[in-house]
């Protein structure tokens, strides 16, 4: 993390003081005008469609009560994008395997485990789809009042 918090401060994101009630010396990191910006840019930048995908979307979502409305609705529009892309896929290779299932009969058990786990991650795609349109109606809210 000390590497991390160098780099940050190197690069002008923060800067770091010597706490003054501390003992052992710590310091508190505190965010500059360049950090703000910085941060303001990858909040608007686009996620990579890898791996840390959803995680990325989670960072993004924690960090909403420091990014304007319309940047959270592009966000959480992006992320819906990908939850139905998933979605998609998910029914799509369901479907495909029930069919399957009635013509493979020496592979049952495993097409039904691979169908159940299918199953949950539709599951899932939809409650975060539920979850999503939640969080749009609760910023629309919050404009509305704001205005």
């Amino acid at each position: 993390m000390y590497p991390l918090l160098r780099k940050l401060e190197d690069d002008g994101y923060i800067i770091q003081s010597a706490d003054p009630d501390s003992a052992r010396g710590e310091k508190t990191a505190h965010i500059t005008d360049r950090g703000r910006e910085h941060f303001q840019e990858m909040m608007s930048a686009p996620v990579v469609a890898d791996g840390k995908r959803e995680s990325v979307y989670r960072f993004k979502i924690r960090a909403f009560g420091e990014i304007q409305p319309d940047v959270q609705i592009e966000i959480l529009d992006a992320f819906a994008d990908t939850v139905q892309q998933d979605l998609d896929e998910f029914i799509r290779s369901r479907n495909h395997l029930q069919q399957k299932l009635h013509v493979d009969e020496s592979r049952a058990e495993h097409l039904e485990w691979t169908i159940q786990t299918l199953d949950l991650s539709i599951a899932l795609s939809e409650t975060k789809q539920r979850w999503i349109a939640g969080c749009r109606r609760k910023i629309a809210l919050a404009v509305k009042k704001e205005n």
